[in-house]
């Protein structure tokens, strides 16, 4: 007697569900009516079984998949944070070891310009002066390599002075000017998004020097209620989206970078008219 319908089962057809040789369930048809099944019913009821077998096992290994993709996207996360801190303690270890010391070695250097009898030979002032342009050159590379690897403007103002910064950077080492448009958002975003976005930003700016052979470049950052949008924007010569080879490997960095902090990146491009990458970021109440 069927629990739930109060009819009386007389006639039962049951098929195994079957996976790889495994049983993993069972499909059955019930009727209230004797010897109601014949041999057309079993070939049916087998029929389904076998597309029912595939839907389930399709379902299972979507949701496994869809876990591992999780459990790999909060792994990937950590990674970043991880990755971010040891950044911030390595520049913190070359502000408070190399830095220290570089400042230490010019003070020295410099004293001993200033105690330096004036009949002393001209080929050890020389040497001296050497010397001490080499230190300065050296603190400066030191001073770079700390902001590159964790600028302080974003810890101190913001996604914007440091988008900037970048900017000025980039102008500096490429000759390509870069316009920065839009405000800091306020309040400011969280540190995980900052990070994200100044990096999807720096790692844009390194494809219009590999490969869009710009001469202008162009970052806006904007932020609309619910919602952040930074675009980055060059007058290069562009590539057919269909036809992205490996070399293109840092579109594939900006898309995971996008992915860890929930945001959607967009790219529009085209031979001969540039390049458009453009980050939303909605914010979850």
């Amino acid at each position: 007697i069927d629990q739930l319908t109060g009819l009386t089962h007389r006639a039962v057809l049951s098929v195994p569900l079957v996976s790889k040789s495994d049983v993993f369930g069972v499909l059955q048809l019930v009727d209230t009516v004797p010897g109601r099944f014949e041999l057309p019913d079993l070939r049916m009821a087998e029929s389904l079984a076998s597309i029912a077998a595939i839907a389930i096992e399709n379902a299972l290994l979507f949701r496994a998949v869809s876990q591992q993709r999780g459990q790999l996207r909060a792994l990937a996360v950590r990674l970043g944070e991880v990755q971010e801190t040891e950044r911030q303690q390595l520049a913190g270890e070359l502000h408070d070891r190399i830095g220290q010391n570089l400042t230490a070695l010019s003070l020295n250097l410099t004293i001993i310009d200033q105690i330096l009898p004036p009949e002393a030979p001209a080929a050890a002032r020389s040497r001296l002066e050497d010397s001490m342009g080499i230190l300065g050159e050296a603190a400066r590379q030191v001073r770079n390599v700390m902001a590159e690897l964790r600028p302080p403007m974003l810890d101190d103002y913001g996604l914007l002075p440091a988008l900037r910064w970048a900017g000025e950077q980039f102008d500096k080492r490429t000759g390509v000017p870069v316009r920065i448009d839009g405000s800091n958002p306020d309040p400011r975003l969280p540190p995980l998004v900052e990070t994200a976005l100044f990096r999807i930003a720096q790692e844009a700016l390194n494809n219009v020097t590999k490969h869009a052979r710009a001469d202008n470049a162009a970052m806006t950052l904007v932020r609309n209620p619910g919602h952040v949008v930074l675009t980055v924007h060059d007058d290069g010569r562009g590539f057919e989206q269909t036809t992205v080879t490996p070399e293109h490997l840092g579109l594939t960095i900006m898309h995971e970078r996008a992915a860890d902090i929930g945001a959607a990146l967009a790219i529009e491009s085209a031979i001969g008219a540039g390049t458009r990458i453009s980050i939303t970021w909605t914010a979850h109440e």
